[in-house]
């Protein structure tokens, strides 16, 4: 009996035993599918959306309820892929179900979890040449005459010098992207000839943009394979670019560097705004490479002597070196609006000169429409100081550069203890943001780096006192300068071509070196003797004084790349077109003149430009620029394509997608899901 009753119960455990393992299962399975469900119903059309910026207060949500399955928790984030170096979106998401045992009366709590990562595949550093416009940009006098707009742009066009990836030895080993978003527009003085495909847009009407040839013949200009090939519209800027400032700066592996600390204006006090700008510094010596960075405090023209905030008239002097009788009064009171080196400063650094009746700016003749203004403007890596200098040009930047570090050095005092930078040594690729501010970049690299800057940054002006009302909102166009080469390492030493570094077709070879140039403004190959000031690149070129060597990937989203002409030393003319409207005044006093003509050399690339307007590199008659002779400016280019692009994006780029505007969701794609 007690044998069979045994038996019996040993049976009936064995069952009990076998029902909570299918049970048990039963649970797991929940779970799963409960987190798969957090991903589907709190994760994925979240993270679609164009709109979506993390927020820690809305991306997490706990023990949400599914009907007779149990709950899911999800948490949503943003970051970088740590393989990739490419921004990444996705979410962690639990799932709960619970099983219990028949024999006893606690629950147990199963848990599965799925991550979901969302990516892109593509970058903006798939192009050699990318625009939103071939219509002129990014600099002054890119419009004619009338007021500033999309239709006075002036036209740019390819003529039979403008021929790309000269340097290749035969056709590049990749596909090399060539396109605008806008029309191709040829010559009527000589024809250009692409052996690469030509990809023109469909707009959203339909109508696809084909190339406006005013010479030649299709079949003689366009002879890729295949000729032209037709595609969408490419978003410029794509949301990339937003997210990947953002993710620099919640990243604790590449660097933020801030440039808006000290914009500390206060009516109350009279503290007023002041500007940083930052120099980079790449550099390989021996086995040691990475970068260097200084930041130096400035003051944009007009700007006062000292930090005073009211002006009675025996303080022009203190203000701004002018006595008061130097400066008509307006409507009977004395203003320092028309004090002479207000106007200048005013003129030379904003291309606006003062309505001596109502203390307005107002545009300078013949300038009657403001073409010279906003981010094609006057722009400037280097600003004077401009008090107790005898007639002398001295940088704001170079006041005092040496050791033992005094006022009225502009450096900022973190930077004195390190003998005047700081310097960051390489070790995986890093992407570097300038928050708020301008940089000004050169050296030779060694590794992966990105640069990004924001697209511009109000300030209050410095000359202003409250007596004149409220005050004038000045614009910092957040621009990146190349002010001397940028190098590869890799590159062939003499020629600094980039052609014996290329890849084959599998990605074997070639250099494990990039670079990225973001701006969300403009990127200016600078004025300055290295790139070949005061016409270098005519009379004495060599690689000291003229040509610029550029190996980068860069973007110009706002407005253009182009060449720094609106300084020169062009002095012809008795140098009319130095001077503001055409010039900001300051290339004769930095450098002395250089007759009629400021040829700079060469502009000798390897990597791309995706830019808003296309830029200008040299300025010369016929046009706005009407030079008797000679130029302003790089009077030759060598575009080509590097290739090793395709095998690997600078760190954290923009993404190359198509934009619809009316669409609520982006076109992410799935990366990992496990």
């Amino acid at each position: 009996m007690f044998i069979s009753s045994g038996i019996l119960f040993s049976f009936i455990l064995t069952i009990y035993e076998k029902d909570f393992q299918v049970e048990y299962k039963i649970a797991q399975t929940k779970a799963l599918y409960n987190a798969e469900s957090g991903i589907a119903l709190g994760a994925y059309s979240n993270l679609y959306k164009k709109d979506y910026i993390p927020d820690a207060a809305t991306d997490s949500s706990s023990y949400i309820y599914i009907d007779d399955m149990g709950y899911y928790s999800i948490g949503l984030f943003e970051g970088i892929d740590p393989e990739l170096y490419q921004p990444i979106r996705g979410a962690n998401a639990t799932g709960y179900a619970k099983v219990k045992h028949v024999l006893g009366l606690k629950e147990i709590e199963i848990q599965r979890q799925k991550v979901l990562n969302l990516g892109n595949t593509s970058s903006l550093s798939d192009y050699l040449w990318l625009t939103d416009s071939e219509l002129a940009g990014g600099a002054p006098w890119s419009f004619d005459n009338g007021t500033p707009s999309f239709n006075t742009r002036r036209e740019n066009t390819w003529g039979s010098g403008d021929q790309l990836n000269a340097s290749w030895e035969g056709d590049p080993i990749c596909d090399v992207g060539f396109k605008t978003n806008g029309t191709f527009v040829t010559s009527q003085f000589g024809t250009p000839n692409f052996d690469i495909t030509v990809s023109v847009v469909e707009d959203a009407n339909g109508d696809v943009h084909y190339p406006d040839i005013q010479s030649g013949s299709a079949t003689q200009i366009f002879q890729g394979e295949p000729a032209i090939d037709t595609v969408k519209t490419t978003c410029l800027p794509p949301p990339g670019y937003e997210t990947m400032k953002r993710v620099i700066q919640n990243s604790n592996e590449h660097y933020t560097f801030d440039a808006t600390k000290k914009l500390n204006y206060n009516s109350a006090t009279g503290s007023r705004d002041t500007l940083i700008m930052t120099d980079i510094e790449f550099f390989v010596e021996n086995a040691v490479h990475g970068f260097r960075v200084k930041q130096f405090w400035f003051l944009k023209p007009p700007y006062f002597k000292e930090d005073y905030n009211v002006g009675y008239p025996y303080m022009f002097n203190l203000l701004i070196e002018n006595f008061s009788t130097d400066c008509p009064t307006i409507g009977g009171q004395y203003d320092i609006r028309t004090c002479p080196n207000y106007i200048e400063q005013l003129e030379n650094f904003h291309s606006k000169t003062i309505n001596i009746l109502t203390g307005n700016d107002s545009f300078i003749a013949p300038d009657y429409w403001g073409i010279v203004s906003s981010t094609h403007g006057f722009h400037h890596y280097d600003f004077p100081y401009v008090y107790n200098t005898n007639g002398e040009w001295i940088s704001q930047f170079e006041i005092d550069q040496d050791q033992p570090f005094n006022s009225p050095d502009q450096l900022l005092p973190e930077y004195m203890s390190g003998g005047g930078v700081q310097t960051y040594n390489y070790s995986q690729p890093t992407a570097i943001y300038v928050k708020g501010g301008p940089v000004r970049v050169h050296g030779r690299y060694k590794g992966k780096y990105t640069v990004v800057t924001d697209e511009y940054t109000p300030y209050h002006r410095h000359a202003w006192l409250s007596t004149m009302g409220a005050t004038k909102i000045d614009t910092l166009w957040n621009n990146i300068w190349i002010t001397d080469d940028l190098i590869n390492d890799d590159a062939t030493n003499g020629t600094y071509s980039l052609f014996n570094a290329q890849p084959d077709a599998e990605c074997n070879d070639g250099t494990e070196n990039n670079l990225g140039l973001v701006s969300g403004a403009n990127v200016f190959v600078a004025n300055t003797e290295k790139n070949g000031a005061q016409d270098g690149g005519y009379n004495n070129c060599n690689d000291n004084i003229c040509d610029v060597n550029i190996h980068a990937h860069i973007i110009a989203f706002n407005e253009s790349f182009a060449v720094q002409y609106w300084q020169n030393t062009y002095n012809s003319n008795n140098g009319y077109y130095s001077k503001p409207p055409f010039g900001d005044g300051q290339g004769i006093q930095i450098y002395g003149n250089s007759g009629n003509d400021d040829t700079r050399g060469k502009v000798n690339m390897w990597g791309g430009v995706v830019q808003k307007f296309r830029g200008y590199i040299v300025r010369n008659n016929p046009g706005p620029y009407n030079l008797p002779q000679g130029n302003i400016g790089y009077d030759g280019k060598d575009y080509n394509f590097d290739c090793n692009l395709k095998c690997s994006f600078p760190p954290l780029y923009p993404e190359n997608t198509t934009c619809d505007e009316g669409a609520d969701e982006l076109p992410w794609s799935v990366t990992a899901y496990y």
